[in-house]
């Protein structure tokens, strides 16, 4: 399954970086956006047995979340556009030990082995 995966992203990561020669990244990324709510809607309104209600305060740091995301692709699809796409797979496969590091420092977290 690894294997499926990483062969998706990068055919994903290649289409990408064809049509980010069309588009800027910000326009890109709301257009994928768009394009997957779409699909779940309608998966949703069809395959949905029972309707359900989400709490305000969920709602809202499902939000928060929505903007570190939206930054985060939209630095990666302008790398895409600046940098060579093998640059930026690399990079973007260090996130976890930048994400570590910064809460480290930012956030007094502390670092331990796993258990």
């Amino acid at each position: 399954m690894d294997f499926l995966s990483a062969f998706l992203t990068s055919i994903h990561d290649l289409f990408a970086k064809k049509l980010l020669e069309v588009y800027d990244p910000f326009s890109f990324y709301f257009i994928r956006c768009g394009l997957c709510a779409v699909i779940f809607i309608f998966l949703y309104s069809k395959f949905a047995r029972e309707k359900f209600r989400i709490p305000k305060t969920t709602i809202i740091l499902i939000m928060i979340t929505n903007i570190a995301v939206i930054i985060r692709y939209v630095f990666m699809y302008w790398s895409y556009q600046s940098w060579r796409l093998v640059h930026t797979s690399l990079l973007m496969c260090f996130a976890p030990a930048i994400i570590l590091v910064g809460s480290f420092f930012f956030l007094g977290e502390k670092m331990q082995a796993k258990k």
